[in-house]
């Protein structure tokens, strides 16, 4: 006999017992209820700075792909890390994390400083051939630079690649596990970078990848 044909036979247990499940079964669908109808300020709160750290992660993130005969050979995402970027990080990384005020401080006072040096990006491929995949051996179809750092086009000072895990995928949302992902960095020089167009040139045989950063954002 199933579970409900017991509950349904002449048993008066058995009806006892289903009466009261269902008694508490519906007891905890209201108390589900009534505590996401009044979220707690610290929920509130949180939702807040992550709807900040997705509006500004959005205008810093620019997304292209590269097309061969009407293939696709090569899809981009990457994030500039700007000066506002890094603000925005450091405020949802400290709040995650439950930082103290010190080391958030420590925190933001080192992206300062690597922003100061150097203009960062994360960056995302997928392609349907494995080999371009690869953007920074030698051996690499592609060849990667910055335009508007400088008056020509600069190549990068490190290319490392990131390893994928539960953070960098919450902090960047492009990231899948189809995708390979890449810190690029170029030595900054000249005045502000956010004053001006950056461009991220991800090009070589298979096509062009240009992925534009604006100051407007």
């Amino acid at each position: 006999m199933g579970l409900l044909g017991w509950f349904r036979g002449g048993s008066v247990r058995g009806r006892f017992i289903l009466r009261r499940w269902l008694g508490f079964a519906a007891i905890w669908a209201i108390l589900l209820a009534a505590c996401s109808a009044h979220m707690p300020p610290e929920s509130n709160r949180r939702s807040a700075f992550d709807l900040e750290y997705q509006t500004v992660l959005e205008g810093w993130t620019a997304q292209t792909t590269v097309y061969q005969n009407l293939d696709n050979t090569l899809y981009v995402a990457a994030t500039y890390k700007s000066p506002a970027f890094r603000e925005a990080y450091t405020r949802k990384y400290a709040r995650d994390y439950k930082l103290t005020p010190d080391d958030a401080r420590r925190m933001q006072v080192d992206q300062r400083t690597v922003a100061a040096g150097y203009h960062e990006f994360i960056v995302a491929v997928a392609a349907p051939d494995k080999r371009d995949l690869d953007i920074m051996s030698r051996k690499s179809p592609w060849r990667v630079y910055l335009e508007g750092a400088g008056p020509a086009p600069i190549e990068p000072f490190e290319v490392r690649p990131v390893a994928k895990d539960a953070r960098m995928e919450s902090f960047f949302p492009y990231i899948t596990p189809w995708t390979r992902v890449y810190q690029v960095r170029f030595v900054a020089s000249g005045p502000d970078p956010a004053q001006r167009e950056l461009n991220l040139v991800i090009t070589g045989v298979l096509g062009t990848a240009r992925l534009v950063y604006r100051a407007a954002h």
